[in-house]
């Protein structure tokens, strides 16, 4: 860690009489200034988003988003950041507990998650969507219009999910030319058996995210033989940190560090180095 946590920084956060700290998940600035010492923030990071926060083979947090984190990190040097890997359920479960500060892990927005925690101002990057589709349609169905106007069906999402939100955003600009938007619980069907619908023709499309389609492909997943392909990308979703309700205060800072490394080109650096381009151009466009 590039900044040592003295004794006394670790006891102001761990003892129970700390009303402060227990109640915000980090000490007030008063107590900051008083001390002198590094304000240790401690963040919920999920294990198993391979590229943005997983844990690697050496058993250690990595990912895009962890990189940003440290910079950021760096950034703001009246705290240190500290880190537990998690599953998505336990952090989402400790941000409304309090126990963390903030949740790493590549989140979408929607309105369901802007009611129960903060949104920065700032996106910590994005994620390009494409349509799942069968080979013999790659080319003619690249976007939700593409597949209204051949009168396609669209697998079902959950309203949790990010891409949930590209096809809500669709309809709503596009009021004549709807595409039906089935739900399903998160994570109740994977992706063979989505594969398996679209090749059976129970549904022509699904929405999926580059990543985790390219993913996929590198680690052997063989029901992309059954004729199965992506198309080229047609919009991509901002992902952001979320924060616990009540660290309004923390997340102004963070969002200052956050749009200056931005500007000077860090974050755009660090992205090309995971994603081979510059999310930034996408925004622009």
């Amino acid at each position: 860690m590039k900044k040592p946590i003295p004794i006394a920084a670790l006891l102001a956060v761990v003892i129970p009489m700390t009303t402060a700290c227990a109640n915000s998940g980090s000490p007030s600035s008063s107590q900051v200034q008083e001390t002198n010492e590094p304000t240790v923030i401690r963040f919920g990071a999920r294990q198993d988003y391979n590229g943005i926060s997983y844990i690697d083979d050496s058993g250690n947090l990595a990912g895009y988003d962890i990189e940003v984190m440290k910079v950021i990190d760096e950034k703001l040097e009246n705290y240190v950041f500290e880190y537990d890997a998690v599953g998505q359920e336990a952090l989402l479960t400790g941000l409304e507990t309090k126990q963390y500060v903030g949740a790493i892990g590549g989140f979408f927005w929607s309105q369901k998650r802007a009611d129960a925690y903060l949104f920065p101002q700032n996106n910590i990057g994005a994620s390009l969507a494409c349509l799942q589709v069968r080979k013999e349609d790659v080319g003619k169905l690249v976007t939700l219009e593409d597949l209204y106007e051949r009168g396609g069906k669209l697998v079902p999402i959950s309203p949790i999910s990010g891409t949930y939100g590209v096809v809500v955003d669709y309809n709503n600009t596009n009021p004549d030319k709807q595409i039906e938007l089935g739900t399903i619980e998160w994570n109740s069907v994977g992706t063979e058996q989505i594969s398996q619908w679209i090749h059976d023709g129970v549904y022509d499309a699904n929405v999926s995210l580059v990543n985790g389609w390219d993913l996929a492909l590198e680690q052997g997943v063989n029901t992309f033989d059954t004729g199965i392909d992506r198309d080229q990308p047609f919009t991509y979703i901002k992902s952001y940190t979320l924060f616990a309700k009540g660290q309004e205060a923390f997340v102004k800072e963070y969002d200052s560090a956050l749009k200056a490394l931005l500007d000077d080109g860090t974050i755009s650096e660090i992205y090309k180095r995971y994603n081979g381009f510059d999310f930034l151009t996408l925004q622009q466009s």
